[in-house]
């Protein structure tokens, strides 16, 4: 079981938050690989504007870094993704970055909003892609 010394705090656009809670996604792409965290680490989803609320919750299953045309053929069933939104979103970059997701939960006690989140941890800033919460943090957004 992982320790959860930190979690992976990811912004997700709405339309694919709602993908993973229903289970018709389960791989979430980057450009960039977070290094920090590994199979089994806490994943907290959170879903970017208009919506801007902590929604979710889920483990790492993998996380697989590789040209972006080997990740569109071993995951695009699971990607949310069309072929072309997958290119537009890689075109230029070396690698794509896939990360699997198990264990995908709404979160217990409801979708915690961005000012809720800022009323428990003072100067929070949403990432543009995705941040690293240390375990001294958890409490305010779990």
């Amino acid at each position: 079981m992982p320790s959860d010394r930190q979690a992976l705090f990811l912004s997700v656009k709405p339309r694919f938050i709602e993908m993973l809670v229903a289970g018709t996604k389960t791989v979430e792409l980057r450009r960039r690989p977070p290094v920090s965290v590994g199979g089994g680490g806490l994943v907290l989803l959170y879903a970017s504007s208009p919506r801007m609320a902590l929604v979710a919750t889920a483990r790492i299953e993998a996380i697989e870094v590789a040209k972006p045309d080997q990740i569109w053929l071993k995951h695009q069933g699971q990607v949310g993704v069309t072929h072309t939104e997958f290119h537009e979103y890689f075109e230029g970059a070396p690698a794509a970055t896939a990360i699997s997701l198990r264990d995908i939960k709404p979160r217990a006690s409801g979708a915690l909003a961005l000012n809720e989140i800022r009323a428990r941890w003072h100067g929070f800033m949403p990432p543009q892609s995705y941040r690293y919460v240390e375990a001294s943090r958890l409490a305010a957004v779990l």
